[in-house]
């Protein structure tokens, strides 16, 4: 089978490798602790557990709607709106299979052939195979445990092009990127602003939770995350442009007034 070139451009996966790696020591009887894919050794937590079997036994085993159902859009509208103080609506929800998902919606949505979007590193390792698969060239910038992992105003400003169109600010470990300095010169230069705060729920920058002072915030529900189901994600906005196309790239063409 000849493969796209977009789908040739994309290197293979150093979470795998690394996840290779450690099965092959731990069957050769090392003592490996494998981080790479960032799945957990411990159990599904009990009342996830039960929480999937009450669902099953009262039938909710059929097709839902992709976005997620009505119940679970207005459970995060409710969260959001106690714990950050953040008004949402139905059609500005995106549940997603997990947070890559709920990244690359956006990416999709807004990028062109040989647009340029920054990416901060470390970041999770899809995130610059999406925007190649979206025909988009990443921009890296490697940044440092000594300034908290956060990217400088400097090192954006030396990497921007006429063909950059969008910054992923990366949350990690807690920490939020310099989200005065992101939004600055994002507006500046008419740049989308993508937040990753998978790794940061609850984390405050600027006087405000992660996750809502860009364009876009995403969040993985994942059972290693700080807030978890087992799996999932969210995607959230409140620019009415993005929200259209980002929910018509996730439904299929499906425009929001449409849902179910």
């Amino acid at each position: 089978m000849n493969l796209s070139a977009r789908v040739r451009a994309i290197k293979p996966s150093p979470t795998l490798s690394v996840a290779a790696r450690a099965a092959k020591l731990k069957a050769e009887g090392k003592d490996i602790i494998g981080l790479g894919t960032g799945e957990p050794d411990f159990d599904t937590p009990q009342h996830i557990k039960e929480a999937a079997i009450a669902a099953i036994n009262q039938g909710f085993t059929k097709y839902t709607a992709v976005g997620g159902t009505a119940g679970l859009r207005q459970a995060v509208i409710a969260k959001f709106r106690r714990e950050n103080q953040l008004e949402y609506n139905a059609r500005q929800i995106l549940v997603s299979c997990g947070g890559k998902q709920s990244l690359f919606n956006p990416i999709l949505a807004v990028i062109d052939p040989g647009d340029e979007v920054i990416v901060p590193q470390p970041c999770f390792v899809a995130y610059t195979a999406e925007v190649t698969l979206a025909g988009g060239i990443p921009v890296t910038i490697a940044t440092h445990v000594a300034n908290n992992f956060q990217v400088t105003r400097e090192e954006i400003e030396a990497r921007l092009t006429p063909r950059t169109k969008a910054i992923i600010a990366v949350h990690m470990g807690g920490h939020p990127a310099d989200l005065d300095a992101l939004t600055e010169i994002t507006r500046k230069h008419n740049l989308r602003l993508v937040e990753d705060s998978s790794h940061a729920h609850g984390s405050e920058g600027r006087g405000r939770r992660v996750g809502a002072l860009g364009d876009i915030g995403t969040f993985s529900f994942q059972q290693s995350k700080l807030m978890t189901s087992g799996e999932g994600g969210i995607l959230l906005t409140n620019y009415a442009d993005l929200e259209k196309v980002a929910c018509s790239v996730h439904e299929c063409g499906r425009m929001p007034g449409e849902w179910r």
